[in-house]
């Protein structure tokens, strides 16, 4: 879930009036509302540009950790772009700081456990793209937090060759992080075997289009590789018709291993416990495949062993009935 997408409405409202800014015309109550990429790409950079200082993405961190512990969730793991701090000129390590003390105070205060996936970004401009995907992992190696376990890249796929991020995903992977990608979004299966023979992915992000791809399926589920899916995001994009028709769940019945997640909340305008009720009621995904939903995400690498234990032993299945 992308960390700066993950803003409470009430408090971007806060944000953009502190910032002197004028709130677009797509946003509302609820949230933000959008017609295709162009404007959903307008309005995500408006977000970024009104989170203007380390302690604005720990104050979105902190609200949304509570939400989402008072709404039973037990583990949250935010994606966050340290490119759209330098926008701001917010260096990495008082970003990163900043962070690591709000996820501390949750974990503290609402028992939820947390961590940070680092992103890159496929996009025009001077501070996305693969150079500055190695600037991503040299500052994370040289700032080291116990928050920030993995690195990634995301953005829009009409930009870059996902194999150009190789030496990223590569350092990545020797400075020990959890690697993963956004792939398989209206590129083709092909852009999943690229994350997975080229970058060397531990996770695989969306990955919609590999789903429905037997040939691809197929190794990703004899791999045991773990798909983080945004199944009603895919619904609201266009990749997917409806929650229903998702070729994930015949996947999963298959043997695919899967997670959910929420992807960017104040644009598609469902939470967490949104997501597991649309995939139980639409979908039919039972009881026990719902808590093995979770269990995924809390074992996929990016919590350490102690942290693990810790989530699972918080995970109600009872919520889930």
């Amino acid at each position: 879930m992308h960390l700066e997408a993950a803003v409470r409405p009430e408090r971007i409202v806060e944000l953009a009036t502190r910032a002197g800014v004028a709130l677009p015309d797509g946003f509302g109550p609820r949230g933000f509302v959008w017609r295709d990429l162009t404007t959903f790409v307008r309005e995500y950079d408006f977000l970024c540009r009104i989170i203007r200082s380390a302690e604005d993405y720990a104050t979105v961190a902190s609200d949304y950790l509570a939400d989402a512990a008072a709404k039973g969730a037990v583990y949250v793991d935010f994606i966050v772009s340290p490119a759209h701090g330098w926008m701001n000129a917010i260096a990495y390590p008082d970003l990163v700081d900043a962070l690591g003390e709000a996820l501390a105070r949750a974990t503290r205060r609402h028992g939820i456990s947390a961590s940070l996936s680092l992103t890159a970004v496929r996009a025009p401009g001077e501070w996305f793209g693969p150079d500055q995907a190695r600037r991503v992992v040299r500052e994370a190696v040289a700032h080291p937090s116990p928050w920030v376990r993995g690195f990634g890249v995301a953005g829009d796929v009409r930009f870059d060759e996902l194999a150009s991020y190789a030496p990223a995903f590569r350092a990545a992977k020797d400075a020990g992080l959890v690697t993963r990608a956004h792939c398989g979004e209206g590129e083709g299966a092909r852009g999943v075997e690229v994350a997975m023979d080229v970058l060397g992915v531990d996770l695989l992000d969306h990955a919609t289009d590999a789903l429905s791809d037997p040939r691809t399926l197929e190794r990703i589920i004899h791999e045991r590789r773990l798909v983080t899916l945004c199944p009603m995001a895919h619904v609201l994009v266009g990749l997917v018709p409806s929650i229903d028709r998702h070729p994930a769940w015949a996947a999963m019945r298959a043997g695919l291993r899967v997670c959910l997640g929420t992807d960017d909340p104040v644009f598609f305008r469902f939470d967490v416990a949104d997501t597991y009720a649309q995939v139980a009621t639409n979908a039919g995904v039972d009881h026990d495949a719902l808590v093995a939903l979770t269990r995924n995400a809390v074992t996929c690498g990016l919590l350490g062993p102690e942290d693990q234990t810790t989530a699972l032993s918080r995970l109600d299945p009872a919520r889930f009935a």
